[in-house]
């Protein structure tokens, strides 16, 4: 297993008590107690699972837009669909608990 920070596979939001996968494609890199050949299948299924069409919201950017997520209970994927127009981010980020 590569060293790093480790993480539950489902995860509880602290306000709601909903649960939610909390697994992605970049980030995860196998599942403790797992070789690399068992995670790998689990893992690839799972990222797959969480970024479907039927879960997916995309916005329409106007001038003064602003959006706000929960990343506890939400994925972000920027995809890069405004070739030739300026868009400018400022982010924030509230100190969030350990996942579990």
């Amino acid at each position: 297993m590569i060293e790093g920070s480790y993480h539950p596979l489902v995860r509880t939001h602290p306000v709601s008590g909903e649960k939610s996968l909390y697994v992605d494609k970049t980030y995860a890199c196998g599942i403790e107690g797992m070789t690399e050949e068992e995670s790998r299948p689990l893992l690839d299924f799972l990222a797959g699972f969480v970024t479907q069409e039927s879960f997916v919201c995309r916005l329409k950017w106007y001038n003064n837009t602003v959006i706000m997520w929960d990343n506890r209970i939400c994925l972000h994927q920027a995809f890069n669909d405004y070739d030739g127009y300026r868009r400018e981010m400022y982010r924030a980020v509230v100190m969030g608990e350990k996942p579990e």
